[in-house]
């Protein structure tokens, strides 16, 4: 059996930051829309939303026994898609000043937590390829 500590950990954090982001998107909405530059609140009550089921999800994936490795990139994937789209968001101008820097401090933590999460899908990975090689 492979070690995933770190993978779980990084996931558990992920589902964390995700819920507390979330709740802050529902909780916050039309301050937080007015703050990012005039963000109508619906679309960041539409994110806290999305950010939720992404939470339990991960959440759900952090409390299995054995992380499937499919799932797990998945998440990876996720987290790297966010940092890419926070670019054009960015560059666009279409947010405040305090957006952008909140916006780039955001994809910071959610690229820690990719490459925790990939590092940790790696050791599994070759943990789980090694124990197969010595029952063979």
């Amino acid at each position: 059996m492979s070690d995933q500590r770190l993978l779980k950990g990084a996931l558990l954090a992920n589902a964390a930051f995700s819920t507390c982001s979330g709740a802050a998107s529902l909780l916050f909405a039309d301050a937080l829309g007015e703050f990012l530059g005039g963000i109508p609140g619906s679309e960041l009550m539409g994110l806290g939303v999305g950010l939720l089921g992404f939470a339990g999800f991960v959440f759900w994936l952090s409390r299995r026994d054995v992380v499937p490795a499919a799932l797990g990139w998945g998440v990876v994937a996720g987290d790297v898609a966010w940092v890419l789209a926070t670019v054009p968001i960015v560059a666009s101008d279409a947010l405040s000043r305090g957006g952008d820097w909140l916006a780039l401090g955001i994809a910071d933590v959610v690229l820690l937590f990719a490459i925790l999460q990939g590092v940790g899908l790696w050791r599994s990975r070759s943990l789980t390829g090694s124990a197969a090689e010595a029952t063979s």
